[in-house]
């Protein structure tokens, strides 16, 4: 078990330069104790990182009024919302289609909600 031998220096408003040794004081100190080893910090700013777009996961039912944006824009069409989730004819079937439709020029397309994940084509919110 290790002893605190001395605590992390405080935090005065209104100093960068403070702050930043601050910041590194803390992050020294908590790297010394064993229990923090499982739990590593991020070198870049103390927290850990954020995990990538293809860990987040999307629920076909909470997209409608979803706001997307495509990644390439085609007849000045950048921005869509999902107006409708396409229910499948079986009832207890998953839903697989949604459709967009364009701020721009109201006109909508239907495509697979698992489009959506690929950000080579989407990017999720207005952007």
């Amino acid at each position: 078990m290790h002893a605190i031998t001395a605590l992390p220096r405080t935090i005065v408003y209104g100093s960068s330069e403070r702050f930043r040794e601050a910041s590194l004081g803390i992050r020294r100190f908590y790297s010394t104790l064993s229990f923090c080893s499982e739990h590593s910090l991020d070198s870049t700013n103390g927290f850990q990182p954020k995990p990538n777009r293809a860990a987040l996961r999307l629920n076909a039912k909470k997209l409608l009024l979803t706001k997307w944006t495509a990644a390439k824009p085609q007849n000045k069409e950048k921005h869509f919302i999902v107006t409708r989730l396409i229910e499948p004819d079986v009832p207890d079937a998953k839903i697989e289609m949604i459709e967009l439709e364009a701020t721009y020029s109201k006109r909508s397309l239907t495509l697979p909600w698992r489009d959506l994940k690929d950000e080579t084509q989407w990017l999720q919110g207005w952007k």
